[in-house]
This record gives C-alpha cells, structure tokens and sequence, in this order.
C-alpha cells in the first residue's frame, strides 16, 4: 500500500479544519496518499484537537485516525532537545511538535497559521497554508 514514508504534517489549524471537513484538507490528504506515501499528526496535536472539538467533529477524527492506515499518529519522547528548543523559539508546544515532526521526515506542514512558524522573518519553504477553494 505505501512505504512508510510522511510527506505532510497536519498542524493544530489544519486538523481542526479537517475535523470540520475542510474540502482542501481532504484533497491535499487524498494527493499525499495517492502517491504510496502517509500524512501524520502528532499525538500532542491530536489530543489538543479532541479537547477542542465536539459531536461529530471528534467522532470524525477518532475514526480516521483509528481506520486510515495512511495516517501515522506520531510520538516520540518530549524531553527531546529539538522538542524544547522550538517550545522555547514558538512558545507553543503544539508548534513545536509539527516543525519537529517535518524536519525529522523531511516533510511539509499543513496550517492556516503560517506566520507563526516564521524564523527570522520568513516562514519556512516547508510550510504549506492551507486555503479553502473560496479563499484563493
């Protein structure tokens, strides 16, 4: 089915408008996966998306992430140094985890906050922002 291979990270934004079925989501998940590789979310960013979503909105989730097996729920130790450094640079856990996640995979993020993951300035080549068909 695919390699194993993440070539796109859902941040906090981005799983928050897939759980209220964001068009550009889905299309951008169906491209990922189409090519034999996965998409992830971060089980930090998983949890704080629960926690934030109700009804069908989190059942939505739940049975995604427990069905698709394109979606890797990612984990790894926080007391990671990499982890710490970027809470401390972004000042948001859930930041953090995502640009770890991409920079360990070489993989892009998804969100519709890009500028918060500017680094001198710049939001990084990896950054996806996501935008709904009527945004453009």
């Amino acid at each position: 089915m695919n390699d194993g291979t993440v070539r796109l990270i859902l941040d906090s934004s981005a799983v928050l408008a897939f759980a209220n079925e964001s068009q550009a989501v889905g299309e951008l998940i169906a491209e990922v996966t189409g090519e034999d590789t996965r998409f992830a979310i971060h089980f930090r960013i998983a949890v704080q998306a629960f926690t934030r979503v109700k009804g069908r909105q989190r059942q939505r989730l739940v049975e995604y992430l427990a069905t698709r097996p394109q979606c890797a729920l990612q984990a790894w130790p926080e007391d990671s140094k990499d982890w710490a450094l970027w809470v401390a640079f972004y000042g948001r856990p859930d930041l953090a985890a995502a640009r770890v996640d991409a920079d360990r995979q070489g993989a892009y993020i998804l969100t519709t906050e890009p500028d918060s993951y500017r680094v001198d300035g710049q939001v990084p080549d990896n950054v996806i922002t996501l935008q709904e068909p009527g945004d453009l």
